[in-house]
């Protein structure tokens, strides 16, 4: 095949749009939030825009993980070869 027949996007990656990342003014003041309520509630919130799955521990449930879903949902498992493997039906109880 020649250079000529070769479409122009041949060995190119697809172009994505990169997130919007909002510009930093004080990092001293964000990084001061690590740790605290707020800084938590920030953490959830963007976790909770891209739409993934956020994972904790419970108190009531020792040795597992809780997995909360976007819509809510929570569910008890273990991480079983990096592969989150539920053990149970969904648990109820906000945390």
């Amino acid at each position: 095949m020649n250079k000529k027949s070769r479409p122009k996007t041949a060995g190119k990656l697809p172009r994505t749009a990169p997130h919007k990342i909002p510009p930093v003014v004080d990092l001293d003041a964000l990084l001061a939030k690590v740790g605290t309520p707020e800084g938590c509630a920030l953490a959830r919130a963007e976790i909770k825009r891209y739409g993934t799955p956020m994972y904790g521990t419970d108190p009531k449930h020792p040795g597992f993980i809780v997995e909360e879903l976007p819509d809510g949902t929570r569910r008890l498992g273990k991480f079983v070869n990096r592969r989150f493997d539920p053990v149970s039906q969904p648990i109820k109880g906000a945390r």
